[in-house]
């Protein structure tokens, strides 16, 4: 986990007092002051000790409608941050349509970014505003620059306040919302930058200080790079290895859905988790304390589990849940990632953890855990490990996972309000999906017309699914495949019923 740190630059001054005999009035501009903060997202969306209870986010439904998407929940964003997460989405899309954006090259000036005291930002506001200040009459210059400075201050606070509440959330839409900008990592980088200009009068003990207050982005500096840092080969800092990777990413995930086709939702999202689960293992030098340092960014990235790895870019899991839904956004079944501290029972201890929830055709949201379902068997190193499963598939909020422990005691909920907020001003949202109670049911396969009984009409509906190679309808014998098999066991349960 990457520490917070914060460094404020030496604050200068340049230019000499400027008087005049006729009004006594001096003038100045006073050299830009920059504070820069570090951030990851590792960082915010973990809790310390055992999770919470879930009972606070049932609360949420008071504040309003739901909403799926994490840049939709929260309403009381300035302005800017809203337009930051529409341009970053824009960036993105050139990426893949093979033009040049400052996602893929922050030194590439053209595209928006600025160079400025060493590093490469991306400008999110500008505020201009003035105060009235007033000093001794008789101060010397350094005395009315302080009193500058002391009247312009709150202002800069209140705008750096404001900055370090909000936009770590509008880096967290954007990095959960859109898991295919995979070259991005979680750690972010920003500031506020400051200048003062002053104009008073030392005859009368009143001035006017403008202040100037530059929002910024941090792109590229030194020490810092918000692409990631992959593995050799994967090593996302370089434009030409993103566009490898672009085309990587798109032959994976066409692969992956041309393998997993189906007509019924549960069964075509069955077979994209099965082949995430069957083409990956999770990572083993992670697992065993290797850090970002020796394996890269690579695991924690979709491509690492799109592309099925055994070895150094195998995925983690964010690795797993990026990917599942990428798959899920290219083929229209709603999905979100949800990040938090995985308790398998109730004596485990707390691990930084990501998930999924999916919505199904009854409109009820259910948890996915394609980590879970693949798990890190010591030293084995294979795809198919003969350990996976579908333990962690379409679960409910009450359903128990181990004795006395729910699946949301073992996948705490951690929405905006449970995560920390560096800044005084409280975010206010919407709540997002709310997990279904009840683990997701699959139809009664001896009635795929869904009528509560087993009649010709089944008969029949099975015979046209079998005849036009539809499979959208349960299989009766549980080799997920309707054959001639299933029919003649489905005509055997009506005669039997019939009797």
């Amino acid at each position: 986990m990457i520490t917070r740190y914060l460094t404020i630059a030496t604050l200068l001054f340049c230019g000499s007092l400027c008087a005049t005999a006729q009004d006594n009035l001096i003038e100045e501009q006073l050299e830009e002051q920059f504070i820069e903060i570090k951030d990851d997202l590792r960082d915010i969306v973990h809790t310390i000790g055992k999770p919470s209870s879930p009972s606070k986010v049932r609360q949420l439904s008071e504040l309003g409608d739901t909403v799926v998407n994490y840049e939709d929940r929260i309403i009381n964003m300035p302005d800017y941050f809203y337009e930051f997460i529409d341009q970053y989405k824009v960036a993105a899309q050139k990426v893949f349509n093979g033009e040049i954006s400052w996602l893929s090259d922050p030194t590439d000036l053209t595209t928006g970014a600025e160079y400025s005291g060493g590093a490469y930002i991306y400008p999110l506001h500008t505020e201009v505003g003035t105060t009235d200040f007033t000093f001794p009459i008789g101060s010397n210059s350094d005395a009315i620059k302080q009193a500058a400075r002391d009247a312009a201050q709150p202002y800069i606070d209140q705008a750096l306040d404001s900055l370090k509440s909000f936009l770590p959330y509008a880096y967290l839409c954007v990095n959960f919302d859109h898991p295919e900008v995979f070259w991005i990592g979680n750690a972010f980088n920003y500031g506020i930058g400051s200048g003062i200009s002053i104009s008073g009068n030392p005859s009368t003990g009143q001035g006017t200080a403008t202040y100037t207050l530059r929002y910024r982005f941090i792109l590229r500096a030194s020490g810092f790079d918000i692409r990631c840092n992959g593995y050799p080969g994967y090593d996302y800092r370089s434009p030409a290895n993103i566009a490898k990777g672009v085309q990587l990413f798109n032959s994976s995930v066409q692969n992956i859905l041309e393998q997993c086709q189906s007509d019924s939702k549960r069964k075509r999202l069955l077979k994209m988790y099965d082949w995430l689960t069957h083409h990956n293992s999770y990572n083993r030098y992670y697992a065993s304390g290797s850090g970002r340092n020796d394996i890269g960014d690579t695991p924690w990235t979709p491509i690492s589990a799109l592309e099925g790895n055994t070895s150094y870019q195998a995925p983690v899991c964010e690795g797993y849940a990026r990917a599942m839904k990428v798959l899920c956004d290219r083929i229209g079944i709603p999905c979100i990632l949800m990040a938090g501290d995985g308790c398998a029972t109730p004596t485990s201890n707390p691990i930084g953890h990501m998930w999924n929830y999916v919505q199904m055709e009854d409109g009820n949201w259910y948890a996915i855990d394609a980590t879970w379902d693949d798990p890190y068997i010591g030293n084995l190193n294979k795809a198919v490990s003969g350990y996976e499963s579908h333990n962690w598939f379409l679960l409910g909020s009450t359903v128990e996972v181990a004795e006395d422990w729910t699946f949301l005691d073992s996948h705490p909920e951690q929405w905006a309000n449970s995560y920390k907020n560096e800044g005084s001003f409280s975010w206010e949202f919407r709540s997002g999906p709310v997990l279904s109670p009840l683990s997701w049911v699959s139809p009664d396969p001896y009635d795929p017309n869904g009528n509560g009984n087993t009649d010709l009409e089944d008969i029949q509906l099975m015979a046209e699914k079998i005849a036009n190679n539809n499979d959208d309808i349960e299989d009766v014998d549980g080799n997920d495949r309707i054959t001639i098999g299933d029919l003649v066991r489905l005509i055997n349960r009506y005669i039997s019923l019939s009797e």
